[in-house]
């Protein structure tokens, strides 16, 4: 963590779960594209909370579909088909702090 303030180090180190964010994307002719996209999204002391949050995360992201896309929901998933059938799915996912799902 370079640049980190002491306290947010500490407030890391607290915590034993990452809500992950993870895309894939499928072209129109159903060939997946191969690149795959993961991103830290916040920390969290316990699994129940994090997984709450990938919920809520989920559902406000399914909420922000723009006109001619259509967006399917269930708990921490988001599956959107635009117009010209590319889809694109997203997921949040809840890792151990010791778990770089990159890898």
């Amino acid at each position: 963590m370079m640049n980190a303030k002491p306290w947010q180090a500490v407030m890391i180190l607290a915590c034993a779960w990452f809500l992950w964010r993870h895309s894939e994307f499928i072209e129109r002719d159903g060939v997946r594209n191969p690149e795959i996209h993961w991103e830290r999204q916040a920390a969290f002391e316990s699994e129940t909370s994090c997984s709450n949050a990938g919920t809520a995360r989920s559902k406000a992201y399914a909420g922000q579909t723009a006109k001619g896309t259509k967006a399917e929901w269930t708990p921490g998933v988001v599956r959107r088909t635009d117009a010209d059938g590319a889809v694109a799915v997203v997921t949040w996912q809840c890792w151990p702090d010791s778990v770089d799902p990159r890898k």
